[in-house]
């Protein structure tokens, strides 16, 4: 009597404990989910920012191209500043090639 009553209750022991493991396992795949579903997002915030700000830095310097000076052109664009129309201006220039890596692709292919 007494083992069966000790063998009732492991297993309903192990029961409970598979189903608390279970509902965790549950929980942490949709806790992924959500975590993934956010960095994804950010990520892609990121590169739409940076694309418009390409974009504005590339029409900051057309405006500046039809003969107006920065501060000139800052009187066009209400609440941009000198500052800020200088890191737009500098995202908006083609990337110089860094003679270092031109060194180093050299020195690997040849």
């Amino acid at each position: 009597m007494a083992s069966q009553i000790r063998v009732a209750a492991r297993r309903d022991a192990r029961e409970a404990l598979e189903r608390r493991r279970k509902e965790r396992e549950e929980l942490d795949a949709k806790r992924e989910g959500f975590a993934l579903s956010i960095m994804t997002a950010l990520v892609e915030r990121e590169a739409q920012v940076a694309a418009a700000e390409k974009e504005a830095g590339a029409a900051l310097v057309g405006l500046v191209g039809t003969g107006l000076g920065i501060r000139e052109a800052l009187d066009w664009v209400e609440g941009l500043t000198e500052r800020e129309a200088g890191r737009l201006i500098k995202l908006a220039e083609p990337k110089k090639p860094d003679p270092e890596q031109k060194t180093s692709d050299a020195a690997t292919t040849g």
